[in-house]
This record gives C-alpha cells, sequence and structure tokens, in this order.
C-alpha cells in the first residue's frame, strides 16, 4: 500500500499496474502480448478495456482534485438521444419504432469539464498524460 502526501508527485509506477500492463518494458514478450490482446479488442468491440489499469490510489487522488475544482469547472447540460450518436452505420429512422422504445427516450445529460491546466502538476492524471 502507498503512503503519499496529497501533493508528492506519483511516479509513473504508482499511477499505472505495470505489472499487469508493462508498458515500460516494449522489448518485453508481455508488452507485445499487450499490444495484441489490445488490438484484438479494438476490431472485436471498437474498444480496449484495461481493468484496474489505474491504481485506486490515483484514482482517489484524482478525484479528491476533481471534486476541489467543480465550482470553476465548465458545465454542459445536455439532453442525449439516439439521434445524437455520430455513427452513419445507425438507423435514424426512429418512425418505425414504437412511441414508447428506448431509441426515441431523451435523457439530461450534466456534465462539468476541468481544463487541465487547472489540474495541480503532481496530480496523476498530469504524470499520465506527460
Amino acid at each position: 500500500m502507498f503512503n503519499l502526501n496529497y501533493f508528492q508527485t506519483m511516479s509513473i509506477h504508482d499511477c499505472i499496474d505495470l505489472e499487469r500492463y508493462p508498458l515500460d518494458k516494449t522489448d518485453s514478450i508481455a508488452y507485445w502480448n499487450l499490444v495484441a490482446a489490445s488490438k484484438q479488442q479494438l476490431d472485436q468491440h471498437g474498444c480496449c478495456l484495461l481493468p484496474d489499469f489505474v491504481r485506486p490510489i490515483a484514482i482517489e487522488r484524482a478525484r479528491k482534485e476533481a471534486v476541489g475544482h467543480a465550482e470553476v469547472g465548465y458545465q454542459m447540460n445536455h439532453y442525449f438521444s439516439y439521434d445524437d450518436v455520430n455513427d452513419a452505420t445507425l438507423d435514424r429512422n426512429l418512425e418505425n419504432f414504437p412511441e414508447k422504445h428506448p431509441l426515441r427516450f431523451r435523457s439530461l445529460t450534466k456534465i462539468r469539464f476541468v481544463a487541465r491546466d487547472l489540474i495541480d502538476s503532481t496530480n496523476p492524471v498530469q504524470r499520465i498524460h506527460a
């Protein structure tokens, strides 16, 4: 378990599980197996999931700072609906669906964005994206 002062800069090893995801060992078989598995996921599902990639302590530290910046974050309120999805392969003709069909459902989404320059340089988000 890590015992870090809140303002102490976390190393990349503190932030990412490099034992499970050896991104720092590009000449290893484990690295290339990870790359191959990730590409396979992308091809099959359109996304790649890396469970527990970011260590819990890093997530908690980033979360605490984000909560502290909530008041200065950019607030975006948006009604999201199926029509908003930017995918040309989806059928947009909702007239074929009953009035109460889930595809016709609209949901108010509230998102607050914090600009990266407001995030402290010791934050795990900064370390991961450095």
